[in-house]
């Protein structure tokens, strides 16, 4: 597999939807990894486009994105793996996310060698946008002539108080696992992949990682993320165009039902361990002597 860079995206153009700017609050965008260059190239409208729209766009941009062409793609529900738990001050959080397909959806199944990448053609979108090189920040919606690419991707959604300013702490900054490692699978960019109706697959998404020294005790929470399955083809003008199909998490912005949480606990005091050790101590000096009183009182 490819090594892929880690940079995040940020964009501070005006947004637009088929030409029409949307408002966003900015702690309910959404940041997604990008690749190495070679793939790079075709994320600048997407980073616009749907890694920066709130949940109440969705829906539009599926629209958009000839989502009823798409009717027979699967149902994929994402939930926290591990909802809440408990972590010290200096520890790292991982977190985890479980996609699975409901028995009355089609497969998750494709491959990017195969023939219309092992998808029913009916299921390819029919249009994709690109960036208006005349008008920057603007998307044109065109007709796919052609498809070269097929992947997954995640997203991470702003949202709860792991974070200061979306990724960034304090008192946590949060970065995206994107190799898989031996029992820590990524599942950013591949190019195939197969899970089937009933099925379950556990990904590690990313992890938040103490920004200032040790974190202050409290509950944390994170709300958002999502997956991606991405298309890149082109127009009948060359142009590169861009779809994708997305799925997140049942944590819509402000829902408290399904967050993603973790408690610290606090670390005691110098004084405290003081305390305590001096106690340990004196407990420690009392055993022997009730010992050698209870010898004394068994001999006589």
């Amino acid at each position: 597999m490819p090594n892929y860079s880690a940079t995040m995206q940020a964009v501070t153009a005006p947004l637009f939807m088929g030409g029409v700017p949307l408002t966003l609050n900015p702690r309910l965008a959404r940041f997604s990894p990008l690749p190495t260059m070679s793939r790079r190239k075709r994320l600048w409208g997407r980073s616009i486009m749907s890694r920066f729209l709130t949940a109440g766009t969705i829906a539009a941009s599926c629209v958009a994105l000839a989502c009823s062409a798409n009717a027979a793609l699967p149902t994929v529900d994402l939930a926290f793996t591990t909802p809440s738990g408990t972590v010290g001050p200096n520890d790292s959080v991982e977190v985890w996310v479980t996609m699975s397909i409901p028995s009355s959806s089609s497969a998750l199944a494709f491959d990017e060698s195969a023939p219309d990448f092992g998808l029913d053609p009916a299921d390819l979108p029919s249009q994709g946008y690109y960036d208006s090189s005349a008008n920057p920040g603007t998307m044109v919606w065109a007709d796919f002539t052609s498809y070269s690419e097929i992947y997954l991707n995640t997203w991470f959604g702003c949202s709860g108080t792991f974070t200061a300013s979306c990724i960034y702490g304090p008192p946590y900054d949060f970065s995206f696992h994107l190799s898989s490692l031996p029992g820590k699978p990524s599942v950013n960019f591949l190019t195939s992949f197969n899970l089937q109706q009933g099925q379950q697959y556990s990904y590690l998404f990313g992890v938040f990682t103490p920004s200032a020294g040790p974190v202050a005790a409290g509950t944390y929470t994170f709300e958002r993320t999502g997956l991606t399955l991405n298309f890149v083809g082109l127009d009948a003008d060359g142009n590169t165009l861009h779809a994708e199909v997305d799925w997140q998490t049942n944590c819509g912005p402000g829902d408290t039902s399904c967050l993603f949480t973790r408690t610290v606990t606090a670390v005691p005091e110098v004084s405290t361990w003081a305390s305590m050790s001096i106690g340990l101590l004196l407990v420690g000096s009392l055993v022997p002597r009730l010992r050698r009183r209870e010898l004394q009182r068994c001999a006589a």
